[in-house]
């Protein structure tokens, strides 16, 4: 049985102090602290860059500030998102827990599979992409193709990065909602592409759950029938 976990729903956060409290998580785990199962929200629309991404090739010049988006860095890598209207969460292991024993991509697929497991018993017909003819990188993470993406009509739902140090590992991503795409199209520009999706799409009913909730009790199941809830406290704790 995997070792209990700890469960942290922060509410909606700016972008900083979100990707600072993942980057506390993941420091927690190289202590061999966890695993830990984190849900937040953000408080305003966020741009977030991938750690390797400049914002000047990926949006368009000025229009995050003209359109009250925020901007932040993860420490993670992989394409921009643009954070709204979605549920975001991470999880932290350390490197005793059996998922940090894999290898990237399958580290990937079991952090991401309770996920599809809870979307599959809501009817949501979800998969993974699997191989795409080697994938495609594009500036705008959703309009990527990654083996590791959960799809919907081949469509990307659901999208994640993550960071291993030391052996431990963070993982975290974006559960799309819906697609404000008069906002996607204003940030990305020509970049913007396409082939996402949203739960309102899918179906109007999907939105009205909660899905931090859903999330909290698919991950116990996961993270071995406990997930205990625990706050945060100070990022430098």
């Amino acid at each position: 049985m995997n070792p209990a976990g700890n469960c942290i729903d922060d509410g909606a956060l700016p972008g900083e102090e979100n990707m600072a409290r993942d980057q506390a998580l993941l420091e927690r785990a190289v202590r061999g602290e966890g695993p830990f199962l984190r849900v937040y929200g953000w408080a305003r629309p966020t741009l977030s860059l991938g750690y390797f991404q400049k914002l000047e090739e990926v949006a368009v010049p000025g229009a995050p500030e003209r359109l009250g988006v925020d901007v932040v860095r993860r420490f993670t890598g992989g394409g921009a998102i643009l954070h709204h209207r979605e549920v975001t969460f991470a999880v932290a292991v350390p490197a005793a827990h059996p998922w940090a024993a894999l290898d990237v991509q399958g580290s990937y697929l079991e952090i991401t599979r309770p996920l599809l497991t809870l979307l599959n018993g809501r009817m949501v017909a979800a998969r993974y992409r699997g191989e795409c003819g080697g994938g495609a990188k594009t500036a705008n993470c959703f309009a990527g193709a990654a083996f590791t993406d959960v799809v919907v009509r081949g469509r990307k739902l659901f999208g994640s990065a993550q960071r291993r140090r030391e052996g431990a590992i963070l993982q975290h991503g974006s559960l799309l909602l819906d697609v404000d795409q008069d906002l996607w199209d204003g940030v990305f520009g020509p970049q913007v592409g396409s082939g996402y999706i949203g739960l309102s799409e899918i179906g109007a009913k999907l939105t009205e759950l909660d899905w931090g909730a859903e999330l909290k009790k698919a991950y116990k199941i996961a993270l071995g029938g406990s997930l205990a809830r625990q706050s945060l406290g100070p990022l430098n704790a």
